[in-house]
């Protein structure tokens, strides 16, 4: 029989996720390094032009003026002047705010008509560096400023006397609707990036969860293969076996016939021995045969209740709670099964050992009973848990290691599962799950 070979390599797929994330994260900080770049760019350019008209505006204010400004002047033709040069300019060039502070940062003039001279309450916050470089002389980098929820690009500029010393500040406040409209692109941008981000991660779960499936059927009709040719295998060798162990035993039978008691314990020991094969064929027998299953529902205090009735109060106790769901199973598979798990559980325990068998209703994995068989044993090791459900394989020298292979069988092929849990010391624990029945 041919080998199923699988139909995709996990790396491949766990390869092509990753190529995936690695894509979309790429094209995120491209997204974003254009974004900050096109921002850059233009922030440069509107700097450009706020310094130009900066330095335009002030050619047009004398600094010998500024001197002369003090409080209540402002209805002097002066100031009346200037607050008429600064609401044009204000008009010209689409400016949010334009004002001259003295070195301190008081109002001298705003385009304003209700201000007062050496206010220190201005419309925008005052920038203390930008204005402290201005105050010395020098004309800072204008800076962009959040606020109210708006983008607006300030500008401080140095207003020199004759003396070239600096006796005011022009303060240029430009709106920056663009930046609004640009960091709203931008979050939109982040936004669209992590969302494609989420629905890659939950494509790649997705198809790690299907991945993973599939390889676990893989696995399955694999195994399926090799149980069906081990099995094939074990009914052609039981088969061949049979005939000459039946002759064998009638043979013995027929010696102790003859001589009696002589000879007798050598006799009893060769027809022993005789009928351990036998059930070790029979087992193979019934691991190579599909097993051919009378599902019906089944009362689980009533069935536990016949079969310990012969074990008390041989170490075995059972809590079934009254009102317990019924199963739908074979009674004898069900049977098979937990007698062989009990027999299980006796011969791994050592003396005082107590063999405690509980079952509950659940929903997962779907509507149905799960039956518990623990035992107070030293456990299984780690290497030999995971191997437990192999066939042929046992730690017992006259094992046959069919018996928890059938019963995973026998489990499964009523629709149910079957788990093993231990721990070296503190004894192990058999759950089987069994889907729930309508009572008859």
């Amino acid at each position: 029989m041919m080998k199923t070979k699988p139909a995709f390599s996990r790396k491949l797929v766990y390869g092509l996720i990753v190529l995936g994330f690695v894509a979309v994260a790429l094209i995120n900080f491209l997204s974003w390094f254009f974004l900050q770049g096109l921002k850059t760019e233009i922030t440069g350019e509107l700097k450009s032009q706020i310094k130009h008209l900066g330095n335009i505006s002030t050619r047009l204010i004398n600094g010998n003026d500024l001197e002369k400004i003090v409080p209540g002047m402002e209805s002097h033709p002066l100031v009346i002047y200037y607050q008429q040069l600064l609401y044009e300019l204000k008009l010209q060039n689409n400016l949010e705010n334009i004002l001259l502070l003295d070195p301190a940062g008081h109002l001298l003039v705003d385009f304003r008509v209700n201000f007062r001279i050496g206010d220190s309450l201005l419309a925008f916050p005052i920038q203390p560096e930008l204005l402290r470089q201005a105050s010395l002389g020098k004309i800072p980098e204008p800076h962009l400023l959040h606020w109210k929820g708006q983008y607006f690009l300030t500008a401080y500029f140095p207003i020199f006397n004759d003396l070239e010393e600096p006796t005011g500040v022009l303060v240029v406040d430009a709106p920056m609707e663009f930046f609004r409209t640009l960091y709203k692109f931008e979050r939109g941008s982040l936004l669209l990036g992590a969302s494609g981000l989420l629905v890659t991660f939950l494509f790649a779960v997705l198809v790690i969860w299907a991945t993973h499936r599939q390889l676990l059927a893989e696995a399955r009709l694999r195994e399926q293969e090799r149980l069906a040719q081990l099995g094939q295998m074990a009914a052609t060798v039981a088969h061949e076996i049979r005939n000459p162990l039946s002759i064998m035993k009638g043979s013995a039978e027929v010696l102790a016939r003859k001589f009696g008691q002589q000879g007798q314990e050598m006799v009893s020991f060769i027809i022993e021995e005789i009928d351990r094969l036998n059930r070790l064929v029979d087992n193979f027998l019934r691991f190579a045969r599909q097993p051919q299953l009378n599902m019906a529902p089944i009362s689980l205090p009533e069935f536990f209740q016949e079969l310990l009735a012969p074990m008390q109060p041989d170490g075995v106790r059972a809590e079934i709670p009254e009102g317990l769901p019924p199963v739908l199973a074979d009674r004898d598979a069900l049977q098979q099964i937990l007698l062989n798990l009990i027999r299980n559980a006796r011969e791994a325990c050592q003396k005082d050992c107590t063999i405690i068998i509980t079952a509950q209703s659940v929903r997962r994995p779907g509507r149905g009973v799960l039956i518990r068989v623990a035992d107070t044993g030293p456990g299984i090791p780690p290497e030999v848990l995971s191997r437990v459900f192999e066939p042929f394989f046992s730690t017992r020298a006259t094992g046959s290691g069919l018996g928890l292979a059938i019963c995973k069988q026998l489990t499964e092929a009523m629709g149910g599962t079957i788990h093993i849990s231990s721990e070296p010391g503190k004894g192990t624990t058999v759950s089987v799950w069994l889907p729930e029945g309508k009572a008859a």
